[in-house]
């Protein structure tokens, strides 16, 4: 009698579950999001604050300290007085002359760079000619305002203007005469690096990290933007929704707690394609603008031995200079991003690519190597492209288009990054050394051609490919599913699983169905002992 009852009594407990009740009311609040999606959520809109905050008062600093800004600092400045003041003050009480702080930057009552401010401040003041309080007969106002004017202008414009000899020699006469006398300033719009200034090409410089910074700062901005009010919407839009619970399943704990599941994970891959959207975006526009550049040049399409003639090339086109640092700057910002998102199963291999893509990248621009690196750019692209279209696809429910899309993907990998790489790589060994020969270093040319740098741009070439190699063997691994009818999955997604919101739902469950588990056991332990 006593083993019958403990038999029949195990179903008690089962029947008063109470995660089932709530399991069951929680997918019907279409709005709450998982723990993962409000993360997400959370920090797209943090980083959104913080780069708007951050782009705001890097044009207001740069406004203000401008040379045709009304500036409210101009006209307080304990160091200065408006003209119409100081004209009638006796030139025993007047301040003591700024000749000597005046630089290239005029004070806010002449014409400057911003046409709109100018003619603004004309127009308060009745005309050009006479400016009234914003005339100044000094140039400048120290080097405060002066230091923030030239910091702002680095970080938003490209730096080391020179006229080109080819469409201007007499500029560049000049220029390398003011250079040559210690005055190697050159005035130049702030955003020229929305145009670039008319016959001129740019040098390199320490300047130019500042520019690299606030590109980051404008790819976290653009990355969090297009994410948060395009391809996460876009993302509910194509991810298809996982199937309704049947009336007759409803009351059964496992069929909701599957369903529940089912749900969180349609948010990751939402999430999923909001991120390659992203990459898709970039990719697309970096390959299109570097086959732009690319197509320009003596060396294309294949012609590897012009990568290194005429070596060095220090000056670049403003066009050329800004793809390149801006290419620095988004895998700086990806690795930022790599450390926002979900940790993959990839995840140092990833960190590794990204730490020798940017060494890469770095150290070709310095030392004058920017022609192969803008080949190997080009090659790197078209197989990202494909592989962002083939996970978009396959979060999307198109498995079949998926599936075709990753097999172009595989055939575009295998022929850009381990056929044409190895022969730009190849160039790189030998062209070079048939071509010149190992010098001192030369840092006013940019002549970087040493045996320290040599081998270290083969070292990291090589690097770059081992762990391209790696991954092409997970490729492989992927291909071998979609063979077998197992369909493409993306083997980095293998470890992306164990998200913390289901591993505390799981352990939640589970650590309830053990205590009802065991309270259950106990119970009958104390009717059997009675009975």
């Amino acid at each position: 009698m006593p083993k019958s009852s403990a038999r029949s009594r195990p179903s008690a407990p089962a029947a008063s579950y109470k995660p089932s009740k709530d399991l069951r009311t929680r997918p019907s609040r279409s709005r709450e999001w998982s723990a993962t999606r409000r993360a997400a959520e959370q920090s797209l809109s943090t980083q959104i604050h913080y780069t708007m905050t951050g782009v705001v008062a890097l044009l207001v600093m740069h406004t203000l300290s401008s040379p045709s800004s009304l500036s409210l600092a101009h006209l307080s400045s304990h160091l200065h007085l408006p003209h119409s003041l100081n004209s009638i003050i006796p030139s025993w009480l007047r301040l003591p002359s700024l000749a000597q702080f005046a630089t290239d930057l005029p004070n806010a009552s002449e014409k400057g760079g911003h046409h709109l401010w100018s003619d603004l401040a004309s127009n308060l003041v009745g005309g050009e000619a006479s400016l009234g309080p914003f005339r100044s007969d000094a140039r400048g106002f120290g080097h405060p305002l002066t230091a923030l004017h030239n910091f702002t202008r680095a970080c938003l414009g490209l730096s080391y203007p020179v006229p080109d000899s080819a469409s201007s020699p007499i500029a560049a006469l000049k220029h390398q005469a003011h250079r040559m006398s210690g005055n190697a300033s050159v005035r130049s719009g702030p955003w020229a690096l929305l145009y670039g200034v008319p016959g001129y090409l740019y040098e390199r410089g320490s300047k130019d990290a500042l520019f690299v910074a606030t590109l980051v700062l404008l790819f976290t901005l653009a990355r969090a933007l297009l994410m948060k009010y395009l391809l996460l919407p876009l993302g509910e839009v194509a991810v298809p929704h996982p199937k309704k619970l049947r009336k007759s399943a409803s009351q059964s704990a496992e069929a909701v707690a599957e369903h529940a599941k089912s749900l969180r994970i349609r948010e990751k891959e939402v999430l999923r394609f909001a991120e390659q959207g992203f990459s898709l975006v970039y990719y697309t526009c970096s390959w299109s603008l570097g086959l732009y550049i690319a197509s320009r040049e003596s060396y294309w399409p294949l012609n590897t031995i012009e990568y290194w003639t005429n070596y060095p090339q220090f000056r670049l086109e403003p066009l050329f200079k800004l793809y390149y640092l801006g290419s620095c700057a988004f895998y700086i910002q990806q690795l930022f991003v790599l450390h926002v998102e979900a940790r993959r199963s990839d995840h140092w291999q990833m960190f590794s690519h990204h730490v020798i893509t940017i060494a890469l990248i770095a150290g070709s621009y310095v030392c004058s190597y920017h022609r192969v690196g803008n080949a190997i750019l080009c090659l790197m692209d078209p197989s990202d492209i494909a592989l962002n279209i083939a996970k978009m696809l396959k979060y999307a429910g198109w498995q079949t288009t998926c599936d075709i899309a990753f097999g172009l993907f595989m055939v575009s990998w295998l022929v850009t990054r381990h056929v044409l790489y190895i022969r730009v790589v190849w160039s790189c060994i030998h062209d070079t050394l048939k071509v010149m020969s190992f010098r001192p270093t030369n840092y006013l040319t940019g002549d970087f051609f040493t045996r320290t740098a040599f081998f270290t741009l083969i070292g990291l070439l090589c690097a770059l490919q081992v762990i391209l190699l790696m991954w092409f063997y997970m490729i492989c691994r992927v291909a071998y599913r979609v063979v077998t009818k197992a369909g493409a999955v993306d083997s980095r997604s293998d470890a992306e699983s164990s998200y913390e919101d289901d591993e505390e739902d799981e352990q939640a469950t589970a650590t309830r169905e053990k205590a009802q588990a065991a309270t259950s056991a106990s119970s009958t332990r104390k009717r059997s002992k009675r009975k």
